[in-house]
Formats: C-alpha cells, structure tokens, sequence
C-alpha cells in the first residue's frame, strides 16, 4: 500500500538483482508485488524519478529499464503454480467449514448448479445454460493467478471462506497476506464477499 518513493526503489532494486536466482515462492511474490505497482497506477519510471529527483527523465530512462516481459511472465506462472496446487490440495482434503458454506448456498438457492476445479476464463461472466448459474467450488482467476473458495461467474461474485489460519491469534485481524489479496481481488473488479469462521458458527452473515 505504500507509495513512498525510497521504499518502492529499494524494492524493484532488490528484485532486479535477485530475480534470476529467486524460487518459485520469491518470484510468487514478486508478481504480487507487480499487481500491487499496477493497482497503484504507478510505473517504475515514476518511482525512480521520484528517489532520483535530481536527473532529469531522460537520464533516468536511461538507467532504469522496465521489467523484461518474460521475467513478468514467469513470476505470473509461479504464482498460478502455487495457487493451482493449493487449489489441488484443497479438493483433496476439503475444508468442513467450505463445504458447510457450499452446500448452504445450494440449499438457499436450489437454481444455482455447483462445478468442481474450474479455472476458466471468467472475462466473459458466462454462468452456464441460460436461466442456470454455477457455483464454482475453488475457482483459479489464470490472468492474476488468485484463487476463489467459491466463485459466481454471472455474477462476478467471489466467496472466500476464511477459517482461523487466516487470522491473527485472536481470530480477528486478518492476517497481511489475507487483507492483500481482499484488495487485490477488489481491484481486479471482482464483487467480493468474505466469510471468517467465527461469523459462520455464530451464525451471522451465512
């Protein structure tokens, strides 16, 4: 969320020299990052000048290259990686408290049809036979590489059920990686709706 100008620096310097040599969980988050720069509205360009404010544009375009567009690509696909082996891991050992959520929305709204691991394109908001919706049950977004508890295609509508790994100890405050994917999911248009553990035992908003 910062925009200081320094720290924005000293972090695409850091990822340019070490980039090449970064595993899969490093080059995840540096596509994050990326996300993060673009949601910003900010450019590289921008953030040097801004720590260079002595060198003209010119001399700062001259020593600040943007990101190579494979590089950008392979940070993508180790992030997508992640998220599909997560997503693969999750239909083997489902979450209780997803399927509890699943099922209920079924239940509640008998019209809507339940898909297992899709990962579709959603850009055409497409939800089936017409007059039918889908309840996809652990949606991959493959443009960003985020992946959706439960996904609503027609409706844009993603649902993230969020138990107590997501929190801090007291199961309040969700934890950094939870709050910036909540941004970035809303940034990328999506309706987004966010279900934590405590509120689905009380039985509030289910």
């Amino acid at each position: 969320q910062s925009h200081d100008p320094d720290l924005l620096c000293w972090a695409w310097r850091a990822i340019d020299m070490h980039v090449e040599q970064m595993n899969t969980a490093g080059l995840s988050q540096v596509h994050q990052f990326i996300l993060n720069s673009q949601f910003l509205n900010v450019t590289r360009e921008e953030i040097f000048s801004a720590f260079y404010d002595t060198l003209p544009p010119s001399q700062v375009r001259s020593v600040v290259s943007d990101m190579a567009e494979e590089t950008k690509a392979r940070c993508r696909k180790a992030f997508l990686d992640e998220s599909l082996s997560a997503r693969r891991e999750r239909e083997s050992s489902a979450s209780r408290l997803q399927q509890d959520v699943l099922n209920t929305l079924s239940q509640m709204t008998p019209s809507l049809g339940t898909l297992s691991g899709c990962n579709r394109d959603s850009s055409n908001g497409e939800g089936g036979a017409a007059g039918h919706m889908e309840l996809v049950n652990e949606y991959v977004d493959k443009e960003s590489g985020y992946s959706f508890d439960i996904f609503l295609p027609s409706k844009r509508l993603a649902i993230e059920v969020d138990g107590p790994t997501h929190y801090d100890w007291q199961g309040r405050k969700p934890l950094g990686s939870t709050a910036m994917k909540r941004r970035h999911v809303q940034a990328l248009g999506y309706k987004l709706v966010f279900i934590s553990y405590m509120e689905w035992r009380s039985g509030l908003p289910a």
